[in-house]
């Protein structure tokens, strides 16, 4: 510092940096904020199972091309491993996770997501019901898994998932809709599937793996066709039994790039609202709906 004017020579450093660097300094912060404000968010609904929500969130990741933190999607997640048994719901005839499966997108709606995504393919069944009543775009993760299947595997597929989703036909409908061939495994092996998601669901990994690998060989006997992981936790066993990537169909990983391929898509529009058609436009959750009527 010059001690006859008290400023800084050309070639001395201010101490605490000068107007124009504090102007910059300030304004990072400000253009952070704004690139986070403008970009969408994922609410994901999860703990049906906690370890398939974790498996999830880690394809997720895997899908987006990024080489910093800055470049993934902003999610929001709800894990509520809470939420009542849906394939025995299913089962029963009852709706008893109806309502939590609700609230909780709506919860996920209340902290700003944009879009929803629920890794459980037997939870989908509840959420048909009630999807109107939700005011962001769920993905659905049987569309999504059904349509990558057709486009991998145009011959057909085996269906490997819950009894639950099987007695509810989410696959077989969406399936007949787009003439794609889904084949639903011998009751022996059926009860098989059901014990090796019950078994991921318990921690026992090393059964869950031997018991798929059994479901898997005996199905390719009776016909060599992928397998469709109609189940979030299938996807867990199979990956430990070594049985080869190529001839399976993961619902978990048809939705985590569906998640991506959506948030790009909705990066895009998001800069143009007028472009976005009413319907996909963002409103405010439907509080008035009577908790009676679900």
């Amino acid at each position: 510092m010059s001690p006859q004017s008290g400023r800084c020579t050309p070639h001395e450093t201010p101490a605490h940096g000068s107007s124009t660097d504090r102007h910059e300094e300030s304004a990072a912060p400000r253009r952070l904020f704004d690139a986070m404000q403008a970009a969408p968010t994922l609410g994901v609904l999860g703990g049906m199972g906690p370890a398939a929500t974790a498996h999830f969130m880690k394809q997720l990741a895997a899908s987006v091309e990024a080489s910093t933190d800055q470049g993934h999607p902003r999610t929001v997640l709800l894990s509520d491993p809470s939420i009542p048994d849906r394939t025995q719901a299913i089962l029963r005839g009852t709706y008893e996770p109806l309502s939590p499966i609700r609230n909780g997108l709506l919860t996920l709606c209340g902290w700003g997501a944009d879009l929803l995504a629920v890794p459980c393919n037997s939870a989908h069944y509840f959420i048909d019901l009630v999807s109107d009543t939700i005011p962001a775009k769920i993905i659905d993760i049987v569309e999504v898994t059904l349509s990558k299947a057709s486009a991998t595997n145009p011959e057909g597929a085996w269906l490997a998932a819950t009894d639950g989703t099987v007695l509810g036909r989410m696959y077989q409908r969406r399936a007949a809709m787009m003439d794609y061939r889904l084949i639903l495994p011998p009751g022996d092996l059926q009860k098989v599937i059901q014990e090796t998601v019950y078994a991921v669901k318990g921690n026992n990994l090393e059964t869950s793996s031997t018991l798929i690998e059994e479901v898997a060989r005996k199905l390719w006997t009776l016909e060599d066709i992928a397998i469709v992981q109609g189940c979030t936790e299938i996807p867990i066993a199979y990956d430990m039994s070594g049985l080869p990537p190529c001839r399976s169909v993961s619902s978990v990983d048809a939705l985590a790039s569906a998640c991506v391929n959506e948030l790009q898509a909705f990066s895009c529009t998001s800069e143009n609202p007028q472009s976005l058609p009413a319907n996909e436009k963002r409103s405010e959750p439907d509080t008035q709906i009577a908790e009676q009527n679900l």
